[in-house]
């Protein structure tokens, strides 16, 4: 199974924010643990590295748990193909449809989203962390 992780996803875990970062981080262990195969984009990733670096105000602590964070998941590039169809997509906002065409190029199986509102029309179905995490086996939940 593959989960495309949303950067709002990876923030809870990294920055332990309340009440979601339990769920976040065990996707991440799970990942990490090839229970699953989960993905974050190259574009989530500078984007996790900047708001991280606002959070923390610490470039080595930055470089250093956004490193760890890639021996948990793997990486996957955007293409010019994406971005052209994510322009023509029939979600609102260009991120979240630049994260369903890459999402739908690499075949994955599932957003993993809090914000399952805006991939309402999307090409992958959206899912919130709790809800991933019970397709998973029993010692993941």
């Amino acid at each position: 199974m593959v989960g495309m992780i949303d950067t709002c996803v990876v923030l809870d875990a990294l920055q332990s924010r309340q009440p979601f970062s339990k769920t976040a981080q065990k996707i991440i262990y799970a990942s990490a643990c090839d229970v699953f195969l989960g993905v974050i984009s190259v574009k989530a990733l500078t984007d996790i590295f900047y708001l991280l670096k606002k959070y923390t105000h610490d470039q080595v602590k930055t470089k250093s748990m956004t490193f760890d964070l890639l021996n948990g998941v793997h990486l996957c590039d955007s293409t010019v193909m994406d971005v052209n169809a994510a322009y023509l997509s029939k979600i609102n906002d260009f991120e979240d449809a630049l994260l369903d065409e890459t999402s739908s190029r690499i075949n994955a199986d599932f957003i993993i989203t809090r914000n399952i509102k805006h991939f309402a029309n999307s090409k992958v179905k959206a899912i919130l962390p709790e809800d991933f995490l019970k397709l998973l086996p029993e010692y993941c939940q």
